[in-house]
């Protein structure tokens, strides 16, 4: 329903609808993770994109995804994102702290782990308030931070 109706979607879970049709950069990034999950509906939480919603003003202001079941040393990973009238304000840091705790509640979860660009002091900023520990692992310009189960 996300990528073929966004307005249907906010409409079904009864929030202001802010946008009919997902920006086509974003329905790209969704179609493989969608599509992953019809071929395996027993891991439907860990490719879905988990809507952020702004109760006090009751629409979707971004959204939080695992990217995938886990590896097999049990680690997960995040990835997020808030609109820009949102971000600054808490809302990510909230968002990861709640998605966190309930993965490392699953059976198997050893670790979430996220990528920021090295360049996002924000982005950084909120996976350290939520207790992540940069990895020491990039990617070009991406770096990676963990999370493991206490």
């Amino acid at each position: 329903m996300h990528l073929k109706n966004n307005g249907d979607l906010q409409r079904k879970l009864q929030v202001t609808v802010t946008q009919e049709k997902l920006e086509d950069w974003f329905q790209q990034i969704m179609t493989e993770p969608l599509a992953l999950m019809e071929m395996d509906p027993d891991n439907q939480y860990w490719y879905s994109n988990w809507q952020i919603i702004r109760k006090d003003h009751n629409s979707v202001i971004g959204g939080i995804c695992f990217k995938g079941p886990a590896d097999p040393l049990g680690k997960v990973e995040i990835g997020y994102g808030i609109e820009k009238p949102h971000q600054n304000q808490g809302f990510a840091t909230e968002a990861i702290r709640e998605v966190v705790k309930w993965a490392l509640e699953q059976q198997g979860i050893q670790a979430v782990i996220a990528g920021t660009d090295e360049y996002n002091i924000p982005s950084q900023a909120v996976l350290i308030k939520n207790g992540f520990i940069k990895t020491g692992e990039k990617d070009g310009d991406c770096m990676f931070w963990e999370k493991r189960k206490l």
